[in-house]
């Protein structure tokens, strides 16, 4: 019965695969967990039971010790019986049924004092209870009110509380474990069964051993279908792994983290090859899904002090980037304005809280009707500071590059943001940001822009920096300012719908706007065309929708000298920029 010499030491593995696949199958792990283990309760032992009230070492390898606890036989329906040996171990029939209570077990990786302990005569004889159960002489072992401590997984010891579980062996070749267990105060349920019988040997150790393994609790749920593989010094598994969590803000709070309540972070679920070890969980030829969007590739993560690190190569067909921004109650879908995406909150900075080493790719990143199109970035955050290389991007029609970079180690994030597109639609362009095709033609933008602050409103409205929009191809401005000006000259009209009556062609178009508190100042604003030289003099406030301009038409001849000819004409837009007021301005 081969599978029962083996019983012993696998058992435990089980039971520490069981946790590690809790404490590694996380996508954040935030912080460290020190728990106080309550005393258990007393319980005088039964006359038929034996109280282990010292150590016993039952193997290095991992290293296993029940620090104190009761066992006993029991029969078919629980009950304590005596032992069928009359007192000697040798006698023990592995058909019997043990049960271990009120116990504290401890388990770790191999450790000199550990070989020490084991290779050590103990000064206290060992029971037959205790020699049966060292021995896997059992078919079922029952696990009642105790605790399992992991040792050599973090810097602290992890306690799984009031265990109740129910190992077996009554199917030859098989060692099934199924129970619960109190881990951070929620009851999580695990299901294990292992194929010792077709397992590889390595020496004197069992090697890639075939296990089925079901986790559930309230802010987990993992199954895994392959092989692990037992060694001194750490767990290895290979295989199938589905792993989903409901929020993963949830789980980092249940981790330690006070991470407050928001958008995103929701329904993960991830599919693939897995692979877990001691300070690794890796998912190969995965698909994953969160927040609605689904993306395949590779997703691993990595333990380490003093942050995890996560990383990935995903691709997406569409990236909906709303749970990321902004309440997404806030942002409508059939529009998009700037008060619209600076009235939420960001979410929680998290490179606070991990490195990451990523690489996302999409064919559409999208929030509404703010709409990217490829994409193909790498980011890489460390020690709370964020770098992303965006190396293809293609926005309104146009296609370019540039690079963002944050600094979340201060009080307030800092973000930089460069960038340069080429062939932009200008229509597309004004449609997205204003509400309406206001411009037309093909140009380029170029942008430097830094800012600060813990929220998109404290975002925007504490960005400075220029923008650079430089025509590279004729086009028209969506409303005819010669016609515009004659037309208030007596009266003045309020909003878009009264004045979009015509285009104004234009050759070129030079826009270079300093932006500085949420507005965006005009350093140099022109279009030239056969008609004249149209310049634009002002204002406009994305934190308030506000514009204030003032523009004047110049002869053809004026040349470079424009700015200081005498105006032909003047027109003075004030009011919200969804409506504002036009009216006739003076000519000199």
């Amino acid at each position: 019965m081969a599978h029962r010499r083996w019983a012993r030491t696998f058992v435990v593995v089980i039971a520490v695969a069981v946790w590690l696949c809790l404490g590694l199958a996380l996508p954040i792990v935030l912080s460290l967990y020190s728990s106080d283990i309550a005393s258990d309760a007393v319980e005088a032992a039964p006359a038929d039971a034996f109280t282990i009230s010292h150590p016993v070492a039952m193997s290095t390898a991992p290293s296993i010790q029940i620090d104190r606890g009761t066992v006993a036989f029991v029969d078919a329906g629980g009950n304590v019986v005596a032992s069928a040996s009359g007192g000697s171990s040798s006698a023990v029939q592995p058909s019997q049924n043990l049960r271990l209570y009120n116990a504290i077990v401890s388990f770790g990786p191999e450790t000199g004092a550990a070989k020490k302990n084991a290779a050590a005569t103990s000064p206290f004889p060992l029971s037959p209870y205790t020699e049966a159960l060292a021995a896997g002489r059992f078919e079922t072992l029952s696990l009642r009110r105790t605790t399992l401590i992991v040792h050599g997984l973090f810097e602290t010891p992890e306690a799984l509380t009031d265990v109740k579980a129910d190992v077996s062996l009554r199917r030859r070749g098989f060692i099934s474990i199924k129970g619960s267990a109190f881990m951070r105060g929620h009851r999580v349920h695990f299901d294990a069964l292992a194929n010792v019988g077709q397992a590889e040997r390595r020496g004197a150790l069992l090697s890639k051993v075939p296990l089925k393994l079901s986790i559930k609790g309230d802010n987990i749920d993992f199954n895994f279908d392959g092989r692990i593989t037992p060694a001194s010094d750490q767990i290895e598994m290979t295989g199938q792994g589905d792993l989903s969590l409901p929020s993963g803000r949830s789980l980092a709070r249940w981790f330690g983290s006070h991470w407050p309540s928001g958008p995103g972070l929701r329904d993960v679920s991830v599919k693939g090859q897995v692979r877990v070890s001691r300070e690794t969980l890796a998912f190969e030829n995965a698909t994953v899904r969160m927040d609605g969007n689904e993306g395949s590739g590779v997703l691993g993560l990595r333990l380490r002090q003093p942050r995890p690190v996560i990383t990935a190569t995903l691709a997406y067909k569409t990236l909906d980037a709303r749970p990321y921004l902004s309440n997404s109650q806030q942002i409508p879908t059939d529009g998009f304005s700037w008060s619209s995406l600076a009235a939420g909150a960001l979410t929680v900075p998290l490179g606070m809280h991990l490195d990451a080493d990523l690489r996302i790719s999409a064919d559409r990143v999208q929030f509404g009707s703010f709409e990217l199109g490829r994409l193909a970035t790498t980011i890489a955050l460390k020690d709370g500071r964020l770098l992303a290389d965006i190396a293809d991007v293609k926005f309104n029609g146009g296609e370019g590059g540039g690079q963002i970079s944050a600094d979340f180690t201060g009080f307030v994030p800092k973000v930089t943001v460069r960038g340069k597109l080429d062939q932009i639609d200008l229509s597309m362009l004004s449609g997205s940001l204003a509400g309406g095709q206001f411009l037309t033609g093909k140009a380029g933008v170029v942008a430097d822009l830094f800012g600060s602050g813990t929220t998109m409103n404290d975002l925007i409205g504490g960005m400075a920096g220029k923008i650079a929009v430089r025509a590279q191809s004729p086009g028209k401005i969506g409303f005819d300012l010669r016609g515009m000006s004659d037309s208030v000259k007596t009266i003045a009209a309020t909003g878009w719908g009264n004045v979009l009556r015509g285009p104004t062609d234009y050759d070129n178009l030079d826009l270079r706007l300093v932006l500085r508190d949420g507005t965006i100042l005009t350093e140099v604003a022109e279009t030239k065309s056969s008609d004249g030289v149209w310049t634009a003099v002002g204002v406009v406030n994305l934190m308030s929708d506000r514009v204030d301009l003032r523009l004047s038409q110049t002869s053809p001849g004026s040349g470079p000298d424009a700015a200081l000819a005498t105006p032909q004409r003047v027109l003075e837009l004030h009011g919200p920029l969804s409506a504002p007021r036009f009216s006739a301005g003076s000519v000199p």
